[in-house]
């Protein structure tokens, strides 16, 4: 949407074959776009998230690409994926290699950008690949996919749904990257120790700009930020302020690097 609505331009309004075609899901309504995600990544099991997940095969075996037409099993779409960098221990060994290794996976980043065939509208990668074998970058890489992003108006999403909530001695892993003050991911996702499922953002336009555009069970509890509404309440606002509090009382997030090395 987002996408689309710089397309369309700021004040301008669907067209008649927009609002017509997307009823039939054919373009200009429902339009060819992609999200790019990295080999062995995992980022859930429905409709997109299936698309950008890679870790194992058996999560998307006989998932369906819309082509096939047919309405069993879960659909997936023909996104782009290009390989993670595969870092070689130990780090202060090689240094030379990982730098190589990484600046290879930047330079597929930014040529898949520019060379598939539907635009790429966004990036979705993990600080740290979890599920997909703990698979780790250093800072310098994901500025690099900051850079490689902003300077072709592709929207970073961060899934921080494994890293988040103090796992890795900050709140949020993308937090040891060293991003200067305004190249901050456009979207961050969490879940699990949130006790909540959503994401966070800081621009305002990726807020849908008309009623009912993102309809869901999901409602806003502050400035850019949603949380999931469950049993009629909001059990994630008990669950956060009680991991909060412990966090002050025991000072675990801080000391969560002094129980092992990580290389973020």
């Amino acid at each position: 949407m987002y996408h689309r609505r710089k397309e369309r331009g700021e004040d301008k309004d669907f067209t008649a074959e927009e609002l017509t075609s997307c009823m039939k899901n054919e373009p200009p309504g429902s339009p060819d776009l992609a999200i790019m995600s990295f080999g062995k990544a995992f980022h859930g099991r429905m409709f997109g998230t299936l698309s950008s997940t890679h870790s194992k095969a058996i999560h998307k075996l006989d998932s369906i690409f819309p082509s096939n037409r047919t309405h069993e099993l879960v659909p997936s779409f023909p996104w782009p994926q290009v390989p993670f960098p595969q870092l070689k221990y130990p780090l202060e060994d090689n240094m030379g290699i990982n730098r190589r290794e990484e600046q290879k996976a930047l330079e597929q980043v930014e040529k898949t950008i520019k060379e598939w065939p539907s635009p790429v509208v966004a990036l979705i990668v993990e600080p740290i690949q979890s599920e997909g074998g703990d698979n780790h970058a250093s800072p310098a890489f994901f500025r690099g996919l900051r850079d490689i992003t902003k300077r072709n108006g592709v929207l970073l999403i961060v899934d921080e749904v494994q890293t988040g909530v103090g796992s890795t001695g900050t709140f949020w892993a993308h937090e040891k990257w060293g991003l200067a003050k305004g190249d901050e991911p456009d979207i961050v996702t969490f879940s699990k120790k949130f006790q909540a499922s959503g994401w966070y953002f800081h621009n305002d336009k990726l807020i849908p700009n008309k009623p009912y555009r993102q309809f869901n069970t999901w409602y806003p509890t502050s400035r850019g930020m949603y949380l999931t509404w469950q049993d009629g309440r909001s059990s994630s606002r008990v669950g956060c302020s009680s991991y909060l509090r412990r966090n002050q009382e025991t000072r675990s997030i801080e000391e969560c690097p002094r129980n092992w090395r990580l290389p973020i």
